[in-house]
């Protein structure tokens, strides 16, 4: 029996221990997806960045992946990711179990595993104990917030940024003075970035391990004499911020059409703001019992408001108290700094439509659950009550909770109904919440619209049953508009405007239709309204004059609609052509005997527009009716 003293065992017996770690870390990973793997692609995302993209079908070269699109995250080693998947999975796992998104679920989980066990060997060379390392690498494998991350085939990005920044982190700490920093440190970070641009955040942990003191200093309590950042380590980020300059403006102009003002309209609103989004970051991850895929956040607009009291106050108690309390308060300061500073890429300042999403704290997470197990261990050392084997019965149940309820959410993931009746329920007043919710009803409607039937019974059952579902997307569209104070900060506003006003019209609600086709002409300024939405909202207005008697104005405004849908599809030119023509057979019959010429010229303009409604247009019946009349 060899000596369990000796060097060679002890290495040997702790290499034994860190494999099963590892096995052990990457297959708590599976709880995200024990409950979805076998769902098929959502409709909300998924087809623009996977089974509906060209790229990830092949068509085009290996080139075309790296060159940003319009309205789209540049993210091209993801894309080439999914393009490898393709290749692997989309043949026979489609003919087997219908879809291919199995397949990309697992191979998201692999990079997931792959980042825990990367980010537990980080944490361990950083310093953290190893019962530290060791629950933070689970907290981050089995944490609710991840299942948006694992479970969702479009955030695969996510795990690829996580993985990749990971890997940056570990080389810039583990080859201190060796001449592989450089090339490992930096090519793993254009890696994350490539990946997802909020990796970008990944550059401020960077500097704060230098400004800490590094490896040195990070490792011991007391001050070291070592605070200024190296000759080699200035190279280094000054490297890396050349990439994320690079990054930075191939995203932008890429989200050039998404980007929105500053949640509050200014730089300090938003500023103000992000102190009440963080408060609920601390929260979902500390406590993540009421997550939801879509938040509402009311703006913050003055510093007067009590919400920024007390958000500061919480903000500032626990990152003061967590340092005061660790056992290593270098090491907790680092882990704040890791939180704050990779979550800054998806703080509001330069800001989209949607505010808060528990993904943007994926890779902000280890930071988070770093600086607390710090105030745990230095906890532990002033009261006798809590020994070791207590901390790691309590730190064990604490994860086992947060497996559990990983069961739950990850549930959600199936199909994008049940994702979005849950944000829906959680989070009343979000637009993001409503929006996908009435795509999933809409996308039933069409489906049921679809589906034969062979008997007057199933026609009688289909046509109430699409009633019902019209219903429903119509009263969600109104409540997009009506109660969610976000409204105006989504970029599809136009279409659930038209949406709302449409149905009001089929109801017979003149006023309210006119309200929201009125809110598509006169947006506010910040939104781009697109041409199809304006000619639609002119038309249909044009129908509410006609059924208030003014002849007239509806005439006119289909003109204009007419005029606006001429360099637009087929479909709504029809619309266009249809309004025009029922305007002009009415202010014909208005003007009568009086100008009996124009009345001839406006009869004609009607013929020749009803006649160009094409026959699966929804008027299209109606427009034959008067033709005939």
């Amino acid at each position: 029996m060899p000596d369990a003293g000796s060097d060679w065992f002890t290495r040997w017996r702790d290499r034994l221990d860190e494999r099963w770690w590892s096995v052990f870390i990457a297959l708590a990973g599976l709880i995200l997806l024990s409950r979805c793997i076998g769902a098929t692609f959502l409709p909300y995302d998924d087809p623009i960045h996977i089974h509906a993209n060209p790229l990830v079908f092949g068509k085009g070269t290996l080139a075309d992946v790296f060159i940003p699109r319009v309205n789209s995250t540049y993210m091209p080693i993801t894309t080439l990711t999914y393009r490898a998947d393709h290749l692997l999975f989309a043949e026979w796992m489609t003919a087997a179990f219908g879809s291919w998104a199995p397949g990309i679920r697992l191979v998201t989980w692999l990079y997931h595993s792959l980042a825990a066990i990367i980010l537990w060997r980080l944490l361990l060379r950083l310093g953290a104990g190893r019962g530290s390392a060791l629950i933070v690498a689970l907290i981050f494998a089995v944490h609710p917030t991840a299942c948006e991350t694992v479970c969702w085939v479009s955030e695969r990005k996510n795990a690829l940024a996580a993985m990749f920044g990971f890997a940056s982190l570990y080389a810039f700490v583990r080859w201190d003075g060796s001449a592989w920093r450089l090339p490992l440190t930096a090519g793993w970070y254009a890696l994350a970035c490539l990946s997802k641009p909020s990796a970008l955040g990944f550059l401020p942990v960077l500097v704060g391990w230098e400004l800490l003191g590094g490896a040195g200093a990070l490792q011991q309590a007391a001050p070291s004499s070592q605070t200024k950042p190296r000759k080699q380590a200035v190279i280094i980020l000054a490297l890396l911020a050349l990439v994320s300059a690079a990054v930075v403006a191939l995203d932008v102009q890429g989200h050039q059409t998404t980007l929105m003002p500053p949640p509050g309209g200014t730089l300090l609103t938003a500023a103000l703001t992000d102190t009440e989004v963080l408060s609920r970051y601390f929260y979902n991850l500390l406590v993540p019992v009421d997550l939801s895929f879509a938040y509402f956040v009311e703006p913050i607009t003055s510093v007067g408001d009590v919400r920024l009291v007390l958000c500061l106050s919480l903000l500032a108690a626990t990152v003061a108290l967590t340092i005061w309390l660790a056992a290593n308060r270098r090491l907790a300061a680092f882990g704040w700094v890791w939180f704050f500073g990779a979550l800054t890429p998806s703080l509001n300042f330069v800001s989209i439509p949607q505010i808060m999403q528990d993904r943007y704290i994926y890779l902000s997470l280890p930071g988070f659950f770093l600086a607390l197990t710090e105030a745990v261990r230095g906890l532990s050392a002033r009261i006798a009550a809590l020994r070791p084997r207590v901390i790691a019965l309590a730190a064990g149940a604490y994860v086992l909770a947060l497996a559990l309820l990983s069961l739950t959410r990850g549930e959600l993931f199936s199909n994008q109904f049940s994702l979005f009746s849950d944000a829906v329920r959680k989070q009343p007043h979000a637009a993001h919440a409503r929006y996908g919710l009435a795509v999933a009803y809409a996308q039933v409607y069409e489906v049921v619209k679809n589906t034969p039937v062979h008997s007057d019974g199933q026609r009688s059952e289909r046509d109430a049953r699409l009633a019902e579902l019209r219903k429903k997307v119509g009263e969600l569209d109104r409540a997009f508009i009506d109660q969610c104070p976000d409204a105006t900060r989504q970029i599809n506003f136009d279409a659930k405007a038209c949406n709302a006003g449409t149905y009001a019209l089929e109801l017979g609600q003149l006023d309210e239709a006119q309200r929201y086709f009125g809110l598509v002409l006169n947006p506010p300024p910040h939104l781009r309204i697109l041409p199809n939405y304006r000619a639609t909202a002119l038309e249909r207005l044009s129908r509410v004059r006609l059924k208030r008697g003014a002849p007239q104005e509806a005439f006119d405004l289909a003109e204009q609609a007419v005029k606006l849908a001429a360099a637009l599809p087929g479909g709504i030119q029809s619309d266009a052509f249809f309004a025009r023509g029922q305007a002009a057979l009415a202010l014909a019959e208005a003007i009568g005997d009086r100008d009996a010429a124009q009345a001839k010229t406006l009869r004609d303009l009607a013929g020749s527009d009803l006649r160009a409604v094409q026959p699966q247009a929804p008027d299209y019946d109606e427009a034959q009716r008067l033709l005939r009349k």
